[in-house]
């Protein structure tokens, strides 16, 4: 499957804090990853930084996002039982809906005290993975991940009746043991969600974060082996400039070998100034744009983000005329000739605008073909 290299990046800021986020669809059918940052409006001084990553779907992912700060405003205090207790009363709103989808989480609440250092909580189920590094790019703590392998969990597996595999997969399926969802491994009715096939139940631990340190939530496409870990994540943090950018940065270095979604939070302690707004920008379209599967998924992506018609046209044209420039074009090429390939382009571009009219619905008068 061909990558979307269309990228949703932007950024949040709050009380001693800024967060840059970014997401990519790359070579799935579908973005089924998720994310959101709030203030939780039951707990003053507290906001919340969460990241799903879906599976079999995303359902489960995208109701995580829509309902988790309800199920934390519910709380009494943010400390480390109620926010179990969140995710255990979210998890069994979730599995009502009879959905065969799941979702990992990633989870980090934070409020600034009064030497302007971040503390709070950070919890996760699943693979998506939390980071904290220090001004230098080196790695003061990270989540350990809920895989199958690990003995604990597979002790807890076969203990439900389960197995897990030579993949390490649960009953051969499931490649993670903690997660929202994935209620055919919740089926046990003599065992509480501790003790299901797959757990619900977080590892939560204390964060101090002071200014100038980050914290990095990111789903597993970031964490292919051969391409990434905790410490490349941490020197990347590092990066001089906005949250914003180096959140972008991150998704767009992991696309030439990752073929998963792409997801990621950064959240610099102490760093201020007015965030960068979410914005989808095209990816390039080139390349594949004869494949009439890769066009569906390219359009079906940008309207998630509230971007169609002509407006989806006009950046991806952009988009893959510079792509076509630093790519495909000899070096030291005329200017003239230069204009005539890329001239050409555009009327195929076109051409494929007038097939793909119904998909755009938008009027097919308001092209300007002419070289700029």
């Amino acid at each position: 499957m061909q990558p979307i290299s269309s990228v949703v990046w932007g950024g949040f800021s709050g009380h001693h804090w800024r967060c840059g986020a970014a997401t990519c669809l790359n070579q799935r059918a579908q973005n089924e990853d998720r994310f959101v940052v709030v203030s939780l409006s039951r707990h003053p001084g507290w906001s919340m930084f969460a990241l799903a990553d879906g599976h079999g779907g995303d359902l489960v992912a995208e109701y995580t996002v829509q309902h988790l700060a309800t199920h934390l405003n519910q709380v009494e205090e943010i400390r480390p039982d109620h926010i179990t207790a969140a995710l255990q009363s979210l998890d069994r709103e979730i599995l009502e809906l009879k959905d065969f989808s799941g979702a990992t989480l990633a989870l980090v609440l934070l409020r600034a005290d009064d030497q302007q250092r971040l503390q709070g909580w950070a919890a996760h189920l699943g693979d998506s993975r939390i980071i904290h590094a220090n001004r230098l790019g080196q790695v003061l703590w990270s989540s350990e991940d809920h895989s199958p392998a690990r003995p604990d969990e597979r002790a807890r597996i076969e203990a439900a009746g389960g197995f897990v595999n030579d993949d390490d997969r649960i009953n051969g399926v499931l490649n993670l043991s903690r997660a929202l969802g994935d209620a055919i491994f919740k089926a046990a009715p003599d065992l509480p969600p501790a003790s299901q096939l797959v757990s619900s139940i977080p590892d939560i631990t204390p964060l101090m974060v002071g200014p100038g340190e980050h914290i990095i939530l990111c789903s597993d496409g970031l964490l292919e082996p051969e391409l990434s870990d905790n410490s490349s994540l941490a020197r990347s943090a590092a990066m001089p400039f906005e949250p914003e950018g180096k959140a972008r940065a991150m998704v767009q270095l992991a696309l030439p070998t990752s073929v998963d979604n792409l997801t990621v939070l950064l959240i610099s302690a102490g760093v201020g100034g007015v965030p960068r707004p979410l914005e989808w920008v095209a990816g390039p379209f080139y390349p594949w744009a004869t494949d009439l599967a890769f066009r569906h998924r390219y359009l079906k992506d940008a309207a998630r983000f509230g971007v169609t018609g002509l407006d989806v046209f006009r950046q991806a044209l952009d988009s893959s005329m510079v792509w076509l420039k630093k790519q495909t074009l000899p070096v030291g090429l005329p200017l003239g000739e230069l204009e005539r390939l890329i001239h050409e382009d555009r009327l195929r571009f076109y051409e494929l605008y007038l097939q793909d009219q119904a998909a755009f619905k938008a009027p097919l008068d308001d092209i300007n073909l002419d070289f700029q």
